[in-house]
């Protein structure tokens, strides 16, 4: 006989203390780049994933450090981009374009981020622009660490600027041909070099 009181069963927490943590993660990430960050909400989370409306304040005990953790992870992706060893500025600076225009939800809160975020955002943050710096430090030849997190700051720059002109249209009113590839400007500021005419852009 079929329990009468099924229907009103609070929801099984089925995960384990670190797979709800990521799996918050990562279903926020989903809802954030379908809905926008407002649409987040922890128990609206708790509820996609099965588990009782408490569950994810265990992990996040507000809705500004599940989107602080969001941030995090997107900098451990653009990190991921960034390491390998026969790569060169340009192609991570296009590597980091790529990411922006395929996931403009995730790069807006990404790009947003308080300065005074927590340490993980901090730490995040500092990896990828070490991953940046050890690019620019290879291509350049420099033997001055301070010049190269300048330029390595510089192609950060340069990449958010096109990321944001992009998105909002800002270049509508040139032709394509007008404006830089973001590898072509990477590697100019790495360089020195004035930037190439557009027949030999790289694609």
């Amino acid at each position: 006989m079929p329990n009468s009181f099924s229907g009103n069963a609070k929801p099984r927490d089925r995960y384990h203390h670190g797979d709800l943590r990521a799996g918050l993660i990562r279903v926020g990430i989903t809802q954030l780049e379908a809905s926008g960050p407002e649409s987040l909400s922890l128990r609206g989370l708790a509820r996609l994933l099965a588990v009782s409306a408490s569950a994810p304040y265990r992990h996040f005990p507000n809705r500004a450090l599940l989107l602080e953790a969001i941030a995090v992870e997107g900098y451990h992706r653009l990190t991921d981009l960034l390491t390998r060893p026969d790569l060169q500025v340009g192609d991570g600076a296009q590597r980091i374009l790529a990411f922006a225009h395929e996931h403009p939800g995730w790069w807006q809160l990404m790009a947003g981020a308080s300065a005074d975020a927590g340490s993980d955002l901090e730490g995040a943050r500092g990896e990828f622009l070490g991953e940046l710096v050890g690019l620019v430090e290879r291509q350049s030849g420099t033997a001055d660490p301070e010049e190269a997190i300048r330029l390595a700051v510089a192609v950060w720059a340069a990449v958010l600027g096109l990321a944001q002109l992009q998105a909002g249209g800002g270049m509508a009113l040139l032709d394509d041909a007008l404006y830089p590839a973001a590898n072509e400007l990477a590697d100019a500021l790495v360089s020195g070099r004035r930037l190439g005419g557009a027949g030999g852009r790289r694609r």
